[in-house]
């Protein structure tokens, strides 16, 4: 007869990890960090910026804003990347976006949405 270390059928069954998995597979999975999709639920509308460089990216973003004034949006949220739509973000964000809302008289609010989106959202 063979000598085991261990003579315990339930390892021979189960494995090693019988005890971690069972524990693992009954843990509640569910996620409660403040996520990108609950700011996203926000825009009724979203628009791509990323072939645009920053002056067609300005005209798009007041054009839409605009139509989205229009059509009673709740909010636009633009993709304009991190890479390469560096420029974009810093435009929208730093003011002169919220310059060209105070200008127009549209009571609105831009906010980031992680480093890839920005939102603009209409009260």
């Amino acid at each position: 007869m063979a000598k085991r270390r261990r003579n315990d059928v339930g390892e021979f069954l189960h494995g090693k990890n019988h005890h971690t998995r069972d524990v693992n597979r009954r843990r509640n999975a569910q996620n409660h960090r403040n996520s990108d999709d609950s700011r996203r639920r926000s825009a009724s509308k979203e628009v791509d910026l990323h072939d645009l460089g920053l002056p067609g990216a300005q005209e798009k973003i007041k054009q839409e804003i605009i139509e989205g004034i229009n059509d009673n949006e709740c909010g636009i949220l633009f993709t304009h990347g991190s890479n390469n739509g560096t420029v974009i973000r810093d435009w929208m964000r730093n003011g002169s976006l919220k310059q060209f809302l105070t200008s127009k008289e549209i009571d609105g609010d831009v906010w980031p949405v992680g480093n890839h989106h920005t939102c603009v959202s209409f009260k």
